[in-house]
């Protein structure tokens, strides 16, 4: 299956994010702040891997520290899901890149603190 998703980004920390049906089944992209620190436990509780590196708390400590905005990424797909959280972190200030922020606009990456992290699952089962 080839899936296509469309990520907006409004300013540096709003998404816009597009639902999909996908063979009947609704999939949903969903991205949650700092703001919403329960929504990110209510996924996290639901994963295999509960480490603290995916906890908002963790995230919060870089987000003081000026190292990015702290997001988590939500991927849904019936009862299964991705958990992503990540640092967005705003690169108009690199020097080097001045002339491509000029023509295509504000620029972001997304990294995790220190290195750990990455996206985890509530699926437990290997894929064929």
């Amino acid at each position: 299956m080839n899936l296509q998703f469309r990520l907006i980004i409004d300013n540096w920390f709003e998404f816009t994010l597009l639902n999909r049906t996908i063979g009947g089944t609704l999939v949903v992209y969903k991205i949650f702040d700092l703001s919403e620190k329960e929504r990110w436990y209510e996924f996290l509780e639901r994963t295999v891997s509960q480490d603290i590196y995916f906890t908002p708390e963790y995230f919060e400590i870089s987000e003081k520290n000026k190292e990015g905005k702290a997001q988590l990424f939500i991927y849904e797909n019936g009862q299964d899901f991705v958990y992503y959280p990540f640092l967005l972190r705003n690169l108009n200030d690199i020097p080097c890149a001045e002339d491509i922020r000029r023509k295509y606009g504000d620029l972001y990456d997304i990294t995790t603190p220190y290195g750990y992290g990455g996206p985890i699952t509530n699926t437990t089962e290997e894929s064929d």
